[in-house]
């Protein structure tokens, strides 16, 4: 048939054959059979083992039906025999007894420093790579220990705990964005896993004035959601939350007027009415104030 579809694979690449990673030149793609070879880059994608289960089982299955590429460079390791890139798809070729390619990049950001930094440069190399997911930067610092990841992590124990408000609301992404001051940030865009190293960062979280922020957001999330279940509660925060950093708006009467005027009735949920309402309300009822006072419950 002319249409048909013809699919041709190489497993032998005339790539060097080694069973050893001495003497080896940087640069150069070498193949070999011993996965052994390769140490895992622990806490890469924030697993151990740095292999995320579904990519291994999705390069198998392009093995097996026999579009995988044999012929290029599948995994990337530095000096030290760390795997920085091709986790995945050396965990697949592994599994079903194939050859390897593989080359050593001598660059000192994949080489130098702790792991921490080394995972950063990983983690940062692989930036554009659709796919990682947008927390596993979080979980890689996490694992480690790094100052602003177990500040969220301690934060949104707290945010759980106190105010039962789904997990899917205060991403790792959006509270870095909310520490940070970052508009756009509030839509959960993904962080670098330096990001989630920073201990300035980590100190505006633990600060008793962002526990302040966070407790004002908590409550207009949860009066947004009584008021109309129908609205993407979000989406009033991401509004919202530039007047207060911009213009200093005072928490208790945002608060106050948001119970008074709020979201009642408000037929256009989606986010330019939800966008149209919360203008309606700072410009019409709220003035300004210079400071952030302390949360009062008495609002709630």
């Amino acid at each position: 048939m002319k249409n048909e579809k013809v699919i041709i694979t190489r497993e032998f690449t005339g790539y060097p054959i080694v069973d050893s990673l001495e003497n080896l030149e940087f640069g150069r793609i070498y193949t070999t059979y011993n996965h052994d070879l390769f140490k895992p880059l622990s806490g890469n994608r924030g697993v151990d083992t740095g292999v995320v289960s579904d990519r291994a089982l999705f390069y198998m299955g392009k093995i097996s039906d026999g579009t995988f590429y044999h012929n290029v460079e599948h995994v990337k390791l530095n000096r030290r025999g760390q795997m920085i890139d091709g986790h995945n798809k050396d965990e697949a070729l592994r599994r079903t007894k194939k050859p390897v390619n593989f080359m050593i990049y001598p660059q000192d950001e994949f080489n130098e420093g702790t792991v921490s930094d080394i995972l950063n440069a990983v983690a940062e190399y692989n930036s554009i790579n659709s796919g990682w997911q947008p927390t596993e930067n979080y979980v890689s610092a996490l694992m480690w220990k790094e100052p602003c990841a177990v500040a969220i992590d301690k934060l949104k124990t707290e945010v759980d705990n106190k105010f039962g408000l789904p997990i899917t609301m205060f991403t790792p992404a959006r509270i870095i964005a909310l520490a940070i001051e970052d508009p756009k940030g509030l839509d959960g865009k993904k962080r670098t896993r330096k990001e989630y190293c920073d201990k300035k960062t980590a100190d505006i979280i633990n600060s008793p004035d962002f526990r302040t922020q966070i407790e004002f957001i908590c409550n207009v999330l949860l009066l947004v959601k009584s008021q109309n279940p129908n609205i993407r509660e979000w989406f009033v925060i991401r509004k919202l939350m530039p007047f207060i950093w911009y213009d200093k708006r005072n928490l208790r009467v945002v608060y106050h007027n948001l119970v008074k005027y709020g979201f009642k009735k408000l037929i256009n949920t989606n986010m330019p009415g939800i966008k149209a309402r919360v203008e309606d309300i700072i410009d019409k009822h709220i003035t300004k104030g210079t400071v952030l006072h302390t949360w009062d419950k008495r609002l709630v």
